[in-house]
């Protein structure tokens, strides 16, 4: 079941599925990342980790998930970005173009350039529990100065940062997790390039999806 989920972004609530879905499994868990495009250079993507099936061997070092990240394969940086929802905690969710490791007091390091992934963490490391079972969601609004192709969508890094809590407190931040996606449409068949919007078209005109309306 996916946990409680809080709305950052100031634009209006508009949630349609995600065209491309690409998924990964990382100790039994399924971290997925989906995308849907909202205009001709304008995206949101869709990252969710799923604990139902959560088998790691090392579950004592491995307890909550601290932060998460991906990055498509382009060298450009986004003109726009920015957390349009996220699981509910006590603490407060940063995103940033960074890259995300392991060390330190937080998922996300210090701000990078063009190569560096949207990472997203909490100041709160110790909310999102691992051994509960839970599936947890984030909504993120990408812009570009214009189009990506498909290109741009096959094997696409993904992350995920764990942290630890035992009976003396915290104990910091433990276990990464490093895949690649490649993002296709629901039937398992990849789109040619330049024709997301034309599927997005196709879709709403046979009353498949919903579209935000202006």
């Amino acid at each position: 079941m996916l946990a409680g989920v809080v709305l950052l972004a100031s634009a209006p609530v508009a949630w349609t599925a995600p065209i491309l879905v690409g998924s990964t499994l990382y100790n039994g868990a399924e971290f997925s990342l989906g995308l849907e495009e909202r205009s001709e250079a304008g995206y949101r993507f869709h990252y969710t980790a799923d604990f139902s099936g959560w088998q790691a061997e090392e579950k004592s070092r491995q307890q909550y998930l601290a932060g998460i990240s991906f990055k498509p394969n382009t060298g450009r940086v986004p003109e726009r970005y920015e957390l349009f929802e996220a699981p509910a905690t006590d603490g407060s969710w940063q995103i940033r173009l960074t890259t995300l490791n392991n060390a330190g007091d937080t998922g996300c390091g210090d701000p990078g350039g063009a190569e560096s992934f949207i990472c997203i963490d909490n100041d709160h490391l110790f909310e999102l529990s691992t051994t509960g079972g839970g599936s947890y969601r984030w909504l993120v609004d990408v812009e570009y100065q214009s189009a990506l192709s498909m290109d741009h969508w096959m094997d696409m890094p993904i992350r995920a940062v764990f942290a630890n809590y035992d009976g003396n407190g915290p104990t910091g931040l433990s276990g990464l997790m490093s895949e690649n996606v490649s993002l296709q449409s629901p039937n398992g068949e990849v789109p040619a390039p330049g024709s997301l919007a034309l599927l997005l078209t196709g879709l709403a005109g046979l009353g498949m999806l919903k579209l935000p309306r202006g």
